[in-house]
């Protein structure tokens, strides 16, 4: 019925029927991360979700507020790019010891 009035539809239940998905999502400032198993396992998202919230930096947020700024005062160009992969680099780096 609501395929004929063209209206989007969605019954976590029944995938074939659904128009679209509820992912789950984790916001950190300005990170965004959706995870989905396209109705699958929703278990399996959920725990996906909790296990990746456990992995980022409680200082991400300031960090991506740094790089924002940045990006806003630094002229475009080569060196640019060079010195905020660099900054970047050097953020996971320290999360990997």
């Amino acid at each position: 019925m609501c395929k004929r009035k063209d209206i989007l539809y969605n019954c976590v239940d029944i995938q074939e029927c659904c128009d679209f998905i509820f992912p789950s999502i984790i916001k950190e400032g300005d990170l965004t991360i959706s995870i989905s198993t396209n109705g699958s396992s929703p278990s399996f998202t959920k725990k996906m979700n909790r296990f990746l919230k456990d992995l980022i930096p409680n200082d991400v947020s300031s960090f991506l507020q740094e790089m924002k700024s940045l990006r806003k005062t630094l002229p475009k160009g080569k060196e640019r790019m060079k010195l905020l992969d660099e900054k970047v680099s050097e953020y996971f780096d320290k999360w990997k010891k």
